[in-house]
């Protein structure tokens, strides 16, 4: 790569990302080698979170790549069902301002920025599981309520 060249570097799954340096090619132009991909990625992720504006749905879609999510995982995380993910990152729908901000925490998080909030969402959202489901049963006897609970299994509740 010579000196004033830039690389599109589609690979990202961006569309406005372009190197400058950092790039050599091989087998005669064939074979593109990045230097550093994991701190090129960890750069983008990190300017995207600190840019104060919206994501886009890729970039969304980036970020919850770079946090090694599946779209089924971020959407337990999220308490939101895997197909509203999907279509976020399809730009079906809009992206809601509280799931974007607890994804650039996650992605800070993730580099050491921040706290521990990606093992402390990724628990609670596991306790879905363990979590046991009732139904409160609320009787009337001789004037007062008595309420009593039946555990149902995940399916039924």
């Amino acid at each position: 790569m010579r000196r004033n060249e830039t690389y599109h570097y589609t690979e990202s799954g961006l569309d406005n990302v372009f190197l400058e340096g950092g790039v050599e090619y091989a087998d005669k132009g064939k074979t593109v080698i990045i230097h550093d991909i994991d701190g090129l990625q960890h750069a983008i992720g990190l300017w995207l979170v600190r840019e104060p504006r919206r994501l886009s749905p890729k970039e969304f879609r980036f970020l919850r790549s770079e946090l090694l999510l599946s779209q089924a995982r971020l959407a337990k995380i999220l308490g939101v069902k895997e197909l509203t993910v999907g279509r976020w990152e399809r730009g079906e729908s809009e992206i809601p301002l509280s799931s974007e901000a607890i994804v650039r925490a996650m992605f800070l998080e993730s580099l050491g920025e921040k706290g521990e909030l990606k093992g402390l969402l990724e628990e609670i959202a596991d306790l879905e599981d363990e979590i046991a489901h009732y139904r409160l049963i609320a009787r009337e006897n001789k004037g007062r309520w008595v309420v009593s609970e039946k555990k149902l299994t995940p399916e039924a509740a």
